[in-house]
This record gives structure tokens, sequence and C-alpha cells, in this order.
């Protein structure tokens, strides 16, 4: 095994199973939320972060040892995690609400005063958190309001430092997701709304940060939007957008994009579906941007389409 492959299954293994100790904690079952953390904190080259098993300690009732965990926290997206996923712990215990909220306030107070962090920054991470939570649920009217609260902070944070490389990062992080949310919330002043916000950061990445390295996931949040909201100009101006992410993409998606363009677009097609939102002639763009062998019938299925599809 070359190292590349070691290092990406380190990265792999790491991330599933803090994945699965989470769910563990949330399952109230302190064992083996513990026996995951341990086992991606021996896998991962410098450790996991200590956080993680501080909410074991918390779920057990040992404020004290998970306060001291968390005292280990030193950047403002660990902060942010940390808090949020007390607060989740929080909601779904109401016996220990009280207990678990104020130490959720009293770890905010405590690492904004040590490590001199800025609220904005704390509380994107905390929104950004929920919105991965509640994506995961499909509970896309949460998810967009926190997409929303995370765009209202990273604007903020860009007010504050606009020269900074990892500020525009957040603010072009918030404008994606949140762009990304409207589309499962699709009235058309929402998919407006989209299409403005994505259109205002493709300017800015063009002129302020061009080596903006998800620029390319734009594309499929614009031309998703332009299709949806099926006005005069959208479908041909939608088609447009797809097939310059497709061309954008042939060499930059093995480093930008998690996994391969056409099957980035399929699974979109498939989520937004799934969550009963109604693509007009979905057949007929998937037949303008890709060969119709592309999908099988259980994959046309998947996307509420008969197979072959009439167009």
């Amino acid at each position: 095994m070359s190292s590349e492959e070691e290092t990406v299954l380190i990265a792999l293994a790491d991330s599933v199973l803090i994945n699965t100790g989470i769910t563990y904690l949330l399952m109230a079952q302190a064992d083996s939320a513990q026996y995951y953390f341990e086992w991606a904190d021996s896998l991962a080259p410098f450790g996991i972060n200590p956080h993680y098993l501080g909410h074991v300690d918390l779920l057990r009732g040992d404020s004290t040892a998970a306060l001291l965990a968390f005292g280990k926290i030193t950047q403002a997206e660990e902060a942010g995690y940390a808090i949020a996923l007390i607060e989740r712990m929080a909601s779904i215990y109401p016996t220990r609400q009280p207990l678990y909220t104020c130490c959720a306030d009293l770890l905010r107070k405590r690492l904004l005063k040590k490590l001199r962090l800025q609220p904005d920054e704390v509380d994107y991470y905390n929104a950004h958190f929920k919105i991965q939570l509640f994506r995961a649920q499909a509970n896309w009217k949460e998810a967009l309001h926190w997409s929303e609260q995370t765009l209202e902070y990273a604007q903020n944070l860009l007010n504050e430092q606009s020269y900074s490389p990892q500020r525009k990062a957040i603010w072009l992080n918030a404008c994606l997701d949140y762009s990304y949310d409207l589309l499962f919330n699709p009235s058309a002043e929402n998919l407006g709304q989209g299409i403005g916000y994505v259109r205002q950061a493709q300017m800015y990445l063009n002129e302020f940060y061009p080596d903006y390295a998800y620029k390319n996931l734009l594309y499929t949040n614009l031309a998703h939007a332009l299709w949806l909201r099926n006005g005069p100009g959208d479908h041909e101006n939608a088609l447009t957008t797809y097939r310059n992410f497709f061309n954008s993409s042939r060499d930059a998606y093995e480093n930008n994009i998690p996994c391969d363009p056409w099957e980035m677009l399929y699974r979109d097609f498939r989520d937004i579906h799934r969550a009963g939102v109604q693509w007009p002639d979905l057949p007929g763009l998937i037949q303008q941007i890709a060969p119709i062998e592309i999908l099988s019938p259980e994959e046309w299925k998947a996307i509420g389409v008969d197979y072959p599809p009439n167009h």
C-alpha cells in the first residue's frame, strides 16, 4: 500500500469511526461511543480532538472531566462543533438539558476568553455543524434556517477582515450552503435568492479569490435553481451552466470535488426528488447533458422516472 493510499484510508476510517461514535453518543451509549472515538484516535496520525471523549464524560455525568477535555480545544472550528454537539445532546435528553445547556454556555465563554476567538467565527462553525445534522435528517427547513445563520456570521467575519483568505473561503462556503439548501425549499422567491447569491459569489471569487477550492460546485447550485424555477430562458441558461460545470470539472474534480461530476449531479437529482421537489421534465434535462445509458433502470426509478424515459 502506498503512503498516499494509507493516508486516504486513515482519513476515511477516522471520519467513519468518529461519525459512528457520535451516533452512539446521541443514543446514550457511552461505552460504544468511547470505543469508536478511541479507535479513531489510534488511526489518526496526530489523534482526534479530545473534545469527542469530553462528550462521553459529559454523557456519564462527569462535567468536571468533560470541561477539562473541552479545555484542550484550540481552534474556532473545534469550539463551534463541540458546543453544537452539546446542544444537540441537550435537545434529545430533556432531563439533562439544564446541565448540558449550562456546560455549552460556560464552554463558549471560557473558549472565547482563553483563545480570544471571534464570536461570529465560533457561531459560524456551530451553525455549520447543525446544517449537516439537519441535512442528514432530511429536515430541510431547519437546514435552511442554519444556512441563513452561517451566511450572516460569514458576512460579519468578511466585513471585519476582507483581506483574509480564510474569511473569504468561509463566506463563499456559506453562499454555497445557502444556495444548496434553498433548492430543497424551492419557492420562486427562494430560487431567485439562490441564483442571486451564486452569481454574487462567482463575481466575488473571480475578482478576489480565484483559488477557491469549490468554485465548480457553484455551477451545480445555479443550474439546479434555474431549471427548477422554470422561467423564461431559465432552462437554456441552466443547460449552459451544466455544460460549463462539466467542462470546468474535467481537470479539477480530483482535487476539488468529492466524486465524479456526473455522479454528483445524479446524487443532487435523486436527493432533491426524495425531498418531494418536482423537477420540470427531468428526463429531458438529463438526456441533453448525458447519454441515456448513463443511468440504470433502478437509477432512473430512484429519481421518479420510468425506464426508458419518455421525452
